[in-house]
Parts: C-alpha cells; structure tokens; sequence
C-alpha cells in the first residue's frame, strides 16, 4: 500500500476523532436514547463539523500537516504533528460536549417549547422527565400489590429499566 495513505487515513482519522470525544463526553455526562451505530457515527460526524468550525472561528491550524518532499525522482512523505493545535482541539471538543449535556441535563428545549417551536424535551423518557422535574415523597406501588412510601433519592435513565431508590421508605 503506498505511503501516502496511510497518511490520508491518520488525517480522515483526526478529522472525526473530536466529534467521537464530544459524543462520548455527551454520553458519559448526560441521558441520551439508545442508537444505532449508523447514528452514533452520524452525531460524531456533527459534532466534528462544530468542532472543527469553532476551531477555525477561533483561528487554529490543523494539527497535522502532511510534506511531500522529492527523494531521488521519489517523492518521499513526511508527517509533522503540532501539539498546541491538537490540544487546543481537544478542549474545544470537551468544551462543547460540555455544553450540550448541560443543555441536556437542564433541559434548555423550554424555551423553544414556549414558543411553541417544539413540544419535546431532552431528556430521554416521560419517567426522567417526571421524576428530574418532580421531586420529594412518593408512593410506589410494587409488583405484589404491596405500596411503599419514601423520598424519591434515585431512578432510572428509561421507564423499561422501572427502578427506583427511596430513602427513609416506610
């Protein structure tokens, strides 16, 4: 396989590479539904194209820089890597997913919702959406019939998982 590449694919590589660090962050940080693989690389490939538009919005230089250079009627490649351009990517990558999963976790879709732009939230099901917006004592009814009464202190990310922590239940 000739040379040059596999230098093509380490550059295609660190151009997705930051939205694969947002999307993970965002997944580590905050709910988000299940998705395929095929949307998992989709988001990735959004969160790179913000990534890359604010890195250059801010004036940075790509990482990477890839010489050709004659050898002998050959032409001879060379991979030069800058370190503060590649740092600076990555904060902008943990920056933004910073950002979005605190507009997910605090549901910033409200807004628009007044509007009446939109009528859905961030959060991930009706069951997360009730319990992170209502809090306190709560009445649960359990599988047996039996009913259990406490401050409602953990839950689930989705209603087909169902489970609840109640401090102090009675």
């Amino acid at each position: 396989m000739p040379e040059h590449l596999t230098y093509e694919a380490l550059g295609a590589l660190l151009l997705l590479l930051p939205g694969f660090l947002t999307a993970e962050f965002i997944g580590v940080l905050a709910t988000r539904p299940t998705r395929t693989e095929f949307d998992k690389v989709i988001q990735a490939l959004s969160y790179s194209l913000i990534n890359y538009a604010l890195f250059a919005a801010l004036g940075g230089d790509f990482p990477l820089k890839v010489r050709a250079e004659p050898l002998n009627g050959v032409e001879r490649y060379s991979l030069e890597v800058r370190p503060w351009p590649l740092v600076e990517l990555v904060l902008i990558a943990i920056v933004l997913a910073f950002i979005v999963a605190y507009a997910v976790n605090n549901d910033l879709l409200e807004l628009l919702r007044r509007l009446k732009v939109t009528q859905r939230t961030f959060r991930v099901s009706v069951w997360n959406d009730t319990f992170h917006t209502f809090s306190g004592f709560v009445q649960v009814e359990l599988g047996d019939g039996r009913r259990a009464v406490g401050y409602l202190r953990f839950y689930s990310d989705t209603d087909e998982e169902g489970s609840l922590f109640l401090e102090d239940a009675a």
